[in-house]
């Protein structure tokens, strides 16, 4: 009952919000009276929305007093240390979040956002000693509470060059919580920045042996064979993966993982295995993004001079993408009929992205590259 009594109070000041700028004496009056008609053991929440009000309208006085109020209401809740926190890093007040941070630790000790919050603060301020003292007092707690913390640490020691202590914690985690996709992925990409491709790999391998499911191990399992595994063995490899990948992960992620496939048969020259791989992608798609394997398949044929082909992908893929994504299709349309020799048709297709989508950036430095190649340096 108290949860329903607050969720209808947060809808109702949600719908009164634009009033707060307008009248706020009306609007301090209706939470007034709402904080006579609340619980008081939700007292606290109503003054971190009402902060968080505040931080949106850039009453920075106001919302630091009502994340006080809520922190000293319930000084075991975590969000009111978090939020006030971050409003303080936000605006530059970085020491003022370091102390908010310490306290939100001495009144929830042991709590994992407020931690990785707190190691990140620390590391952005260049105090490795206090964010590894944070680290250091997990030795005792159970893995399967402090994995995440325990991983930020891992990567704040990668990212010092402290390798061998990374690599130390890493196993340390892979052998204690081998049910953590993250930390086998983290680990993959550790080793593949120490220049460890083959350990990477092997390290890729043995999680898909634990995780079957994990879906980003997958791909980047794909793209650690076509740098470490030589080309007489890649293809037959990489197919191999990807039929395993296909069995295991969601159906979600089935399709995209041929995709990349295909590309990577593209890459190693093999256009009709591409054909046959984005052909799976097509079949697993969801129709919403059907659109993205006709242009990946179109760049492809265009990329093989294969033109009447290409022209016909990017017309079903300008038929099936969304209105908001539709200058992407039109960039791979200038290509090709750049690439066809119709200059003018290329700069009608920017000029149609430019004003469909005047967000995506691309369209207009494509514009750009375009009028250098045809040599107009005034146009450009």
């Amino acid at each position: 009952q108290t949860r329903g009594v607050y969720k209808e109070f947060c809808s109702v000041l949600r719908g009164r919000e634009k009033l707060a700028a307008e009248d706020p004496e009306t609007l301090s009056a209706f939470v007034e009276q709402c904080f006579n008609q609340l619980p008081a053991g939700v007292h606290w929440r109503v003054y971190l929305e009402l902060a968080d009000l505040s931080k949106r309208e850039q009453r920075f006085r106001d919302s630091r007093l009502l994340y006080r109020r809520a922190a000293c209401l319930q000084p075991s809740a975590p969000q009111p240390w978090l939020e006030y926190a971050k409003m303080e890093e936000e605006r530059g007040h970085f020491r003022r979040c370091q102390r908010i941070l310490a306290a939100g630790l001495r009144n929830c000790p042991g709590n994992e956002n407020l931690l990785l919050k707190a190691i990140k603060h620390h590391e952005r301020m260049g105090d490795l000693v206090a964010a590894r003292r944070l680290l250091s007092q997990l030795g005792r707690a159970p893995v399967d509470k402090t994995w995440r913390t325990l991983l930020e640490g891992a990567l704040l020691e990668a990212r010092t060059a402290n390798v061998r202590t990374a690599r130390r914690v890493f196993k340390f985690l892979l052998h204690n919580a081998p049910w953590c996709g993250p930390v086998w992925f983290e680990a993959c990409r550790f080793e593949t920045r120490c220049e460890r491709t083959a350990r990477a790999l092997a390290l890729a391998e043995q999680g898909l042996e634990q995780l079957p499911r994990y879906g980003p191990l997958w791909f980047f399992a794909l793209r650690l064979l076509e740098s470490a595994v030589p080309p007489p063995e890649l293809l037959q490899r990489a197919r191999a993966l990807v039929q395993r990948g296909a069995r295991s992960i969601s159906k979600d992620l089935t399709w995209k993982l041929w995709f990349e496939y295909a590309r990577l048969e593209e890459r190693a020259g093999t256009v009709e295995a591409a054909r046959c791989a984005y052909v799976h992608a097509a079949l697993g798609c969801p129709a919403n993004l059907r659109w993205k394997v006709w242009l990946g398949g179109a760049r492809t044929e265009l990329a093989h001079q294969e033109v009447t082909t290409a022209e016909r992908l990017l017309e079903r893929a300008m038929a099936e993408a969304p209105a908001k994504v539709r200058g992407a299709v039109r960039l791979e349309w200038a290509r090709l009929a750049e690439t066809s020799g119709d200059v003018a048709a290329a700069r009608a297709q920017l000029r149609l992205a430019r004003r469909e989508c005047p967000h995506e950036w691309k369209a207009f430095l494509e514009a750009v590259l375009l009028e250098v190649r045809a040599g107009d340096r005034e146009g450009a």
